[in-house]
């Protein structure tokens, strides 16, 4: 979790502050935080990506439900 402390910019009368910053994979990202509430501006575009792993007795032919492990891993994300 990042915290971002906005009143310097709400000071100077910014509305919003760009930050930067790199994943667990060394990979760049730009965020836009709104400066009145803390929080990520256009949120919808963004996704969280995390690879799931190590799964026991995993079938990769298409099934009609999703495999009750992926959704607890998944859920342990959240």
């Amino acid at each position: 979790m990042i915290i971002i402390a906005t009143e310097p910019a709400k000071a100077m009368n910014m509305e919003s502050i760009k930050i930067s910053f790199k994943d667990d994979g060394d990979i760049s990202h730009t965020a836009e935080i709104d400066t009145n509430t803390g929080k990520l501006i256009d949120y919808e575009n963004y996704v969280k990506k995390i690879k799931i792993t190590d799964f026991k007795d995993f079938s990769a032919t298409s099934v009609d439900q999703i495999y009750k492990p992926i959704i607890t891993k998944m859920l342990e994300h959240i």
